[in-house]
């Protein structure tokens, strides 16, 4: 995964780069508590949990609500789950926010300049990979 964020890098495409990366991040969180990372229904909760992991179970909603117990354990059991949202701005919502602008053509309120979107990029980039090599203990290229 972070290879092919890197090929994006080095090559200009960004929006690639940047759905790769929060594509990436959902994979690797579902590998890391068993999950099959292809099965929708584990990907959709799992992305979910990004967004609700510090709201009230009663607000959750679709695969995420229908399936508590698989939600607490993704946003509970995952160690990647919390390295990455531990910050006063979670790590994924910041990678979604730039993707939603470049997914939606700019065409959203207070839509990123493309001057902002792609050093965006590269400092998420190194950021993630700086997480997997210290929690995996590994380096990843």
């Amino acid at each position: 995964t972070l290879l092919s964020v890197e090929w994006c890098i080095r090559h200009n495409l960004v929006q690639q780069g940047f759905t790769i990366l929060q594509e990436g991040i959902v994979t690797i969180a579902l590998s890391e508590l068993g999950y099959d990372f292809r099965d929708k229904l584990f990907r959709n909760i799992g992305t979910s949990c990004f967004t609700i992991w510090n709201k009230e179970e009663k607000t959750w909603k679709n695969d995420a609500a229908d399936n508590k117990n698989i939600t607490r354990n993704f946003i509970h059991g995952s160690k990647l789950f919390e390295l990455i949202n531990n910050k006063k701005k979670p790590l994924f919502k910041k990678i979604s926010i730039f993707r939603n602008d470049l997914n939606h053509a700019g065409f959203t309120k207070d839509a990123k300049r493309s001057d902002e979107i792609t050093p965006k990029l590269n400092e998420y980039y190194l950021a993630i990979k700086s997480i997997l090599e210290k929690y995996f203990n590994t380096k990843y290229a």
